[in-house]
Parts: C-alpha cells; sequence; structure tokens
C-alpha cells in the first residue's frame, strides 16, 4: 500500500473524525421532565442535554425509540456491507468488517479501515476491501472508552470529490456480557475512599462531569458511561439535569440522587448518587441573575422569546465593560464603566438546533449563564 493513503488515514485521525454519534431524540411531548433523552454527549455552544425524571411511565417506550436512532450511518461514494448498524460485539470478539464502493465511484492509491479503537485498522489498494478486527481486551492507554457506540470508517480519496476522506460511516456497539458485579462513579465533586459517593453543588447553573465504571465477572474494570444498557435519571430534575454521557447540571436548591441503572434483559444492576444543590450565585464578585435561563419548548430552527439578565459588579473596584455583540442586544452594559455595586442588562436568546434538549453557555466577564430549551 501507498504511503499517501497512509497520510490521509493519519490526517483523519488528527482531525478527529471518529466523533461519537449522538444518541437519540426526544418524542417530541412539550414536557421536559422525565423525558430519556440518551444523547451521548454533551456538546458546547450549542449543545444538548438530557432531562430525566425519577420515573416516567413513557420512558420505556422513549427508550425504545432511541435504539432506533442510536447509530448512524453515512454514505459518502461507500457503503458498509458488514457488521450491521448497532450490532452488539463483547470486548476480545472477532469481526468481519466489510465495506464496497458505490456505482461509478474509484478511489485513488486504494481505501482503508479506521476506527477509534484502532485508530488504522489497514489498507488496500484493490477490492474487497474486508477486514478481521479483533476488539481490544481494555481500554488501553488513550483514556478512551471502549464500551457503548463505536464508530467505524471508511477512508480514501474519491476521484472528482470533496477533500473529506470519508468515504463511508456506521457504528459498533461494545458491550460486557452480563451485568457489572459492581459499579461505582468518578468525578471531580464525587466523594472517594471512604467517603460517600455524592454530588454537591454550590449554585445554580454550575455544571459537573460524572463516569460510570464497572467491575464485571471477568476481571475486567471499564468505563460505562458510554454503554447502551446505562440509564442516568435524576430524582428530582428540578434539582439537577443529567446527561447519560457525563455532565450534570444544577437546577434549582435543594437534594435529590442521580440513578445509574444498567440493565441487561430483565436484570438490573443501580447505583445512587445524592446530590444536593446550594442556591447561592455562580460568581461571587460578578454575578448573573438570573444564572440559569429555562426557556422551555422552543419549535426546531427558530429562536425563543427574550429575557433579561443583569450582571451587577461586586468586585469593590469600578469595572469597564466590553463592547458586547448584537447577540445580546438589547443590552446597558457596551463600553460602560460599570461601578462597585452597579448593574447593567443583557438580553438572551436561544436557537432551538436539535429536537429534546438543547443548552447554550454563555461568559460575560466572568459570569456564567446557563440557557436552556426543550427543541420541539
Amino acid at each position: 500500500m501507498s504511503s499517501p493513503l497512509l497520510r490521509v488515514i493519519a490526517f483523519a485521525c488528527v482531525c478527529g473524525f471518529a466523533v461519537a454519534p449522538a444518541r437519540g431524540q426526544d418524542s417530541g411531548s412539550g414536557d421536559t421532565a422525565g423525558k430519556v433523552w440518551n444523547n451521548d454527549n454533551i456538546k458546547t455552544v450549542p449543545g444538548r442535554i438530557s432531562v430525566v425524571g425519577g420515573s416516567d411511565s413513557s420512558a420505556a417506550t422513549d427508550a425504545g425509540q432511541n435504539e432506533q436512532s442510536e447509530f448512524a450511518v453515512r454514505s459518502n461514494g461507500a457503503r458498509f456491507v458488514s457488521p450491521a448498524p448497532g450490532e452488539t460485539f463483547a470486548p476480545g470478539d472477532s469481526m468481519q468488517i466489510e465495506f464496497v464502493l458505490e456505482p461509478g465511484v474509484r478511489v485513488v492509491r486504494g481505501a482503508g479501515l479506521m476506527s477509534r479503537m484502532h485508530d488504522i485498522v489497514g489498507a488496500k489498494d484493490d477490492p474487497p476491501f474486508s477486514f478481521n478486527v479483533t476488539i481490544p481486551e481494555n481500554e488501553g492507554s488513550e483514556n478512551l472508552s471502549l464500551i457503548g457506540p463505536q464508530p467505524l470508517f471508511a477512508i480514501g480519496a474519491a476521484e472528482g470529490s470533496s477533500n473529506d476522506p470519508v468515504l463511508a460511516e456506521t457504528y459498533i456497539d461494545v458491550e460486557e456480557r452480563g451485568l457489572p458485579v459492581s459499579m461505582y462513579a468518578a468525578g471531580s465533586v464525587v466523594g472517594s475512599g471512604n467517603q460517600p459517593t455524592r454530588l454537591q453543588f454550590f449554585s445554580i447553573g454550575q455544571r459537573d462531569y460524572l463516569g460510570i465504571f464497572g467491575r464485571f465477572a471477568n476481571g475486567h474494570e471499564m468505563d460505562i458511561t458510554r454503554s447502551t444498557h446505562l440509564r442516568l435519571t435524576s430524582g428530582n430534575s428540578a434539582v439537577v439535569r443529567v446527561d447519560d454521557a457525563d455532565s450534570i447540571f444544577a437546577i434549582g436548591p435543594g437534594a435529590t440522587s442521580v440513578i445509574a441503572t444498567y440493565t441487561v434483559g430483565a436484570q438490573q444492576q443501580k447505583l445512587m448518587i445524592s446530590a444536593t444543590v446550594a442556591g447561592g450565585e455562580t460568581d461571587g464578585s460578578i454575578p448573573a441573575s438570573p444564572n440559569l435561563v429555562d426557556f422551555g419548548d422552543v419549535a426546531v430552527g427558530t429562536t425563543s422569546a427574550a429575557r433579561t439578565v443583569t450582571i451587577t459588579n461586586k468586585l469593590g473596584r469600578p469595572l469597564p465593560m466590553e463592547k458586547l455583540t448584537e447577540f445580546f442586544a438589547p443590552e446597558t452594559c457596551s463600553g460602560r464603566m460599570l461601578a462597585d455595586g452597579e448593574s447593567c442588562t443583557i438580553t438572551v436568546r436561544i436557537q432551538a438546533t436539535v429536537r429534546g434538549a438543547n443548552h447554550n453557555d454563555l461568559y460575560i466577564e466572568n459570569s456564567h449563564v446557563l440557557l436552556l430549551c426543550n427543541g420541539v
């Protein structure tokens, strides 16, 4: 195989084509509490979060619908023949992967296979593009989660095509067999050692991250945060909202639990994580009020109604305010010298880009404002 294709594949690795898939869409109800919106991970601005209630009769139905959209398939000159989208394999399993070029498509210098589990799997100058691959037994040194949806990419340069080296994309599901013997949580605000597992937030609008790990009977200890068998729920979505990937949002003061439920068939293993939220301000020197704005239902592709947020200088000295973009208009902050104790206002809106939960993080000086909405 020639070296240029290796360079193309390496370029794809560096540029991060192994993007995790979105893990499901909301069924479209206007009520955000109690929905199972199991998106794979929370994006930066704009992004998505899951809003999950403690008990909801529609959860099982929503979860079943989510399985249909759990694994994305993309064709850009080729298509995967095997494995089937979403097909399940265990660590250590072997699988036969094959993709074929679409009629009329020709590749320059051959085509190859790439996965996040192996980086470059292999490449061939000519068809058949078939590869025998063994899934790793462990997660390796890259700290990438092995468990859960794993993307597979057919890589090559098609004659007359754009610069996109991805010819086709599909996903498999890597899962351990059976329930974990035990589970534990890890995160920057989670207790460790002899301390009880807990989440503690000191302000509304604060976000932190939570990973769920499982110990299995075969001796494997795995990060199961992205497992399709795992669901995170909040005992009270008015206190915290949770994301199946790892994000926990403080919504309002109070105490509740985050419940991690791992389900295989009719069997379940559960982990309870206590969560408390204080009602303080996000920042003691330049607080925003409110620092969390929930716009409720917003039609996908549209922008919400405007809401006003107040920024107050509590630094004990004058604060020069830089010019803000039109995104915050109308506003009274741009170009001002805000005296100690003085306030100004900005206008905030959110655009719903996807069905289900959307979020934006805004930063004004060192004030943080979290915007939420439910795309319908």
